[in-house]
């Protein structure tokens, strides 16, 4: 889910099933404009910031280290 987040005060990838916590709150719903998520957010939440480069172009150039082909492609 891609939302304001109070804490850090800008939009972030919300993972919902790393939501354990979720509690209702008497906090009023505050309307924003969203701007479209960046690519760069959905990589830096799945593999951390350091997972890619951003070429001359703007193209974001990924990568990572698996183990063996088994994760590769499950």
């Amino acid at each position: 889910m891609f939302g304001w987040c109070t804490e850090r005060e800008d939009f972030r990838l919300f993972r919902l099933n790393c939501m354990d916590s979720v509690q209702e709150t008497d906090h009023g719903f505050i309307c924003r404009n969203v701007p479209m998520p960046d690519m760069k957010w959905r990589l830096v939440e799945e593999f951390g910031p350091d997972c890619f480069t951003e070429t001359d172009d703007g193209r974001l150039l990924f990568t990572a280290n698996y183990t063996d082909m088994d994760i590769l492609v499950a």
